[in-house]
């Protein structure tokens, strides 16, 4: 096991280079975050590496136009958005498998630049199988979830009426 204080899109971008599966799911998604890793996953994309993404709409921080560039930039992954309903959705989880085994990363950082980069921020990263396996349990039970939707050129404009609500100012 191994604890992560800093600069996780490096770890991030080298594990996305051999993977086979990446499955991420975060509370939030910024602009930023996604042009700082969007190459790296379509490198992977493009080795057909199978991408599964699923962003939280909690509290309206996720920003619409990240939602577009993942969509457009990946046109082959699956991308979904839990509708939170109000509901706490805070998780922050990075899950890799490779040809030769597995890597999970668990911590505090959504998909910002801040938080990959320069934040304060703290992940555990370890290759344990069970833990991987009880992940990606997890992860699908969410990515399944009835509250979860596809991410797409409708459902990100019916995103966007609710963001832009959330976020006006008064």
């Amino acid at each position: 096991m191994k604890l992560i204080t800093a600069n996780l899109f490096q770890e991030l971008k080298e594990l996305s280079q051999d993977a086979i599966h990446i499955c991420w799911v975060v509370a939030f998604t910024m602009k930023s975050g996604v042009k700082l890793i969007l190459v790296d996953l379509q490198a992977a994309e493009a080795r057909g590496c199978q991408i599964q993404l699923l962003v939280g709409d909690y509290l309206c921080i996720t920003q619409p136009e990240a939602l577009r560039q993942l969509v457009q930039g990946l046109p082959n992954a699956e991308i979904r958005l839990y509708q939170s309903y109000g509901r706490s959705f805070h998780p922050k989880a990075y899950l890799f498998r490779n040809e030769d085994g597995q890597q999970v990363i668990v911590g505090s950082s959504n998909l910002s630049k801040s938080a990959l980069t320069t934040g304060v921020e703290w992940s555990l990263q370890t290759v344990d199988l069970p833990t991987f396996e009880h992940a990606m349990e997890e992860f699908n039970r969410l990515f399944s979830n009835l509250n979860t939707i596809p991410i797409n050129v409708e459902t990100i404009k019916l995103y966007e009426a609710r963001y832009q609500t959330a976020n006006q100012l008064t």
